[in-house]
């Protein structure tokens, strides 16, 4: 992992000769291995637009630990992601690179590289390379749609596998929107990409008078703006928050496993009388997408 440690002016020097020729002309990078209680490699980076020098040290994995040496890296690489080292959306370096930078075989790059990525931390793109996962993350205590709430984060946004039909709702949705059992209702279901990769798969049930206007413009369109449109005004709403496991339908709209975490909303949206106006099941990748509220402590007697 990244560590601070202490080194002489020959440790540098040292870099600075194994670079050849000092040239100001371009930017590099030059790599030592020096040795204190652990083994580091040391990278000495030089910026042609600051004219200045720059080193990183990074723990190699060690075959005299416990940890397998793929453990060992990953905990490495995780390390980087989560301190803010890698960013979101940035490219990591290539098989190649890791296995010269950290003395390891390509095998041993692959097996942690693909923990992450099957842990969510990083994302191969074919053709590209494998960059840091972005993580969506909404924060607000008002009411948007689950749309708006990209919107309002400034997601890019897209929709796959839009439907729209009318079926006849089942005891527990009627009870919900409290209406009448096997009434005809409204079903929209969609999935809803960031950066064209699935974010969330939303079901909702709303009044079936809406058909005719969301088959034309759900596809594109927030769900509470269409009903408000319909003069449907959008007062409050109650949702409950779970963790559960994708499972098979799910994981098929979201491109995950069956097994893979998300992050499950049920919400009831009211007009300004209190009725029902909507009911939502909306399952978000869990490593994908982030919630944050903001708390403020009230004084207790």
């Amino acid at each position: 992992m990244s560590t601070k440690i202490c080194f002489d002016v020959f440790t540098l020097q040292r870099g600075l000769a194994q670079q050849g020729p000092f040239t100001r002309k371009q930017n590099w990078t030059s790599q030592i291995t020096i040795q204190q209680k652990n083994v580091y490699t040391i990278l000495i980076h030089y910026n042609v637009t600051t004219n200045s020098i720059g080193c990183e040290a990074i723990t190699m994995p060690s075959m005299r630990s416990v940890h397998p040496l793929y453990v060992q890296l990953k905990a490495s690489l995780l390390e980087r992601i989560e301190s803010g080292e890698w960013p979101s959306g940035q490219m990591i370096p290539t098989e190649q690179e890791l296995t010269t930078l950290h003395n390891v075989s390509r095998t041993t790059v692959r097996q942690a590289i693909r923990d992450l990525v099957d842990a969510g931390y990083l994302i191969r793109q074919q053709g590209r390379g494998t960059f840091v996962q972005r993580k969506v993350h909404t924060q607000s205590t008002h009411l948007y749609g689950f749309m708006e709430e990209l919107e309002q984060a400034n997601q890019p946004i897209s929709i796959r596998e839009f439907q729209a039909t009318v079926i006849p709702v089942s005891e527990r949705i009627a009870s919900l929107l409290r209406i009448t059992p096997r009434q005809n209702v409204l079903f929209v279901s969609r999935v809803i990409c960031t950066d064209g990769e699935p974010l969330f798969y939303d079901e909702s049930y709303l009044p079936e008078d809406l058909l005719a206007r969301i088959r034309t413009q759900g596809a594109t369109r927030s769900l509470y703006k269409l009903l408000e449109a319909e003069g449907i005004s959008i007062a409050s709403g109650e949702q409950t928050v779970t963790a559960a496991l994708a499972g098979p339908l799910r994981a098929t709209r979201l491109a995950c496993r069956a097994d893979d975490p998300v992050l499950h909303v049920e919400r009831i949206t009211e007009d300004g009388a209190g009725r029902p106006v909507e009911y939502s099941s909306v399952s978000y990748r869990a490593d994908r997408y982030a919630f944050a509220v903001k708390l403020t402590r009230q004084e207790t007697i």
